[in-house]
């Protein structure tokens, strides 16, 4: 028997199941509704078997995950400072500046949302190869 199966697995849908396993209750939500917009792309998934079922302990399994949603890498900065860099996001889904506008706005209201007093800035913002960096800046509210 020899079965190939393949496809592609929303980025989106991977961030807010990857946030859902770490993260329980409304944060978790937030969090995870973040994912669901702010990420774009898809990651392809392949697996072939070849396999004689009278021999199943000799199965072979060939499996390849290809990437192609880009990436955030959080960098802390100081007690109050952090930058979120985006990386090599696709450039289809990047390049109006809409996904940068949103996801600025998400990092915000998380700021807000645990209670704090913070800003996000963008820096090193290019549109045609998908980065820019979130800037979040927060203090204690009083």
């Amino acid at each position: 028997m020899k079965m190939t199966l393949d496809g592609a697995v929303p980025c989106s849908e991977l961030g807010a199941s990857a946030v859902g396993a770490h993260v329980d209750g409304l944060i978790g939500e937030l969090l995870k509704g973040v994912a669901r917009v702010g990420l774009g792309g898809s990651v392809k998934v392949r697996v072939a078997v070849e396999a004689d079922t009278r021999k199943i302990e000799r199965a072979k399994v060939d499996q390849a995950v290809t990437v192609d949603a880009g990436h955030m890498v959080y960098e802390r900065r100081g007690e109050h400072e952090g930058a979120i860099g985006l990386r090599e996001y696709p450039v289809e889904h990047f390049r109006s500046g809409a996904v940068v506008q949103l996801l600025g706005g998400c990092w915000e209201a998380g700021l807000d949302f645990v209670g704090v007093d913070g800003k996000v800035e963008v820096e090193g913002l290019d549109l045609e190869r998908g980065a820019c960096d979130f800037v979040l800046t927060w203090k204690a509210r009083r």
